[in-house]
């Protein structure tokens, strides 16, 4: 354990990764309904503030930095959240990282998403910083994840239809809550709210061609309502939700 997350208004924290200009920070925020906020936290787990970001918030789910359309490393945010499966477009946004947590960020770009078999309930995003795709996982009761991608291309249009690349079976009740991948692009992380899973990705490989494969099972804390993974340069780390929550990491 690195330390407790103490922050009454962080008490329904859904999403976790790591800074890339301060790789000593971490970026997360709290799910649907929730004032559209970014909070940094520390390693230690000590809350060093929070940004707000000129985005909706119907149901934040989990964040992601990647590649920026130019060049840089953004901050994705997945309002994918759907317990209902109604909603019949969800919604990515992005923007720069953010290096002062006193100036708000209103230069969000956004993309509404349309799934091919219809509305699904979703919480975890992932982006290539190889290709700047970004990948949703689906939540399904079933364990037999869908995984759709989004490409990088598709901020300009707005809207997409989302493709299905990949389908992951982590068994019956292993409801997806959170996923990464590292930096680098070698290793993808997906947990659910009792396990965590790895897959290696090769050179040359796509994220699809290494989903495709069995993962490994990686160690998971005993957390309240496991939610959130972040890879880092040599572990990842976890958090749940709730208020004086602890903040895991595990090195590889």
């Amino acid at each position: 354990m690195l330390g407790v997350v103490d922050e009454p208004g962080l008490a329904e924290a859904s999403g976790l990764v790591y800074s890339e200009a301060d790789p000593g920070t971490l970026w997360t925020h709290n799910d649907g309904g929730s004032p559209p906020r970014l909070w940094a936290i520390g390693g230690d787990g000590t809350v060093r503030g929070h940004v707000e970001i000129d985005a909706r918030n119907v149901d934040w789910e989990d964040i992601a930095l990647g590649p920026g359309p130019v060049t840089g490393w953004y901050v994705y945010l997945g309002d994918i959240g759907d317990n209902l499966a109604q909603r019949d477009r969800v919604w990515l946004h992005r923007f720069p990282e953010p290096d002062d947590l006193d100036e708000p960020v209103d230069a969000v770009e956004s993309v509404a998403v349309r799934y091919p078999d219809g509305p699904a309930d979703a919480e975890a995003l992932m982006v290539d910083p190889v290709t700047g795709d970004a990948f949703i996982v689906t939540k399904a009761a079933t364990g037999r994840s869908a995984v759709l991608r989004i490409p990088a291309g598709a901020w300009t249009s707005g809207s997409l239809e989302a493709s299905v690349v990949a389908t992951i079976d982590l068994g019956t009740f292993a409801l997806v809550t959170g996923g990464d991948i590292s930096r680098d692009g070698s290793l993808i992380a997906v947990r659910t709210y009792t396990g965590i899973w790895l897959w290696a990705r090769h050179d040359g490989e796509s994220v699809s061609e290494a989903l495709h494969r069995p993962p490994c099972p990686a160690p998971a804390p005993d957390e309240d309502q496991g939610e959130s993974i972040a890879l880092g340069s040599n572990g990842y780390a976890t958090l749940s939700e709730g208020v004086g929550t602890r903040l895991f990491r595990f090195d590889r």
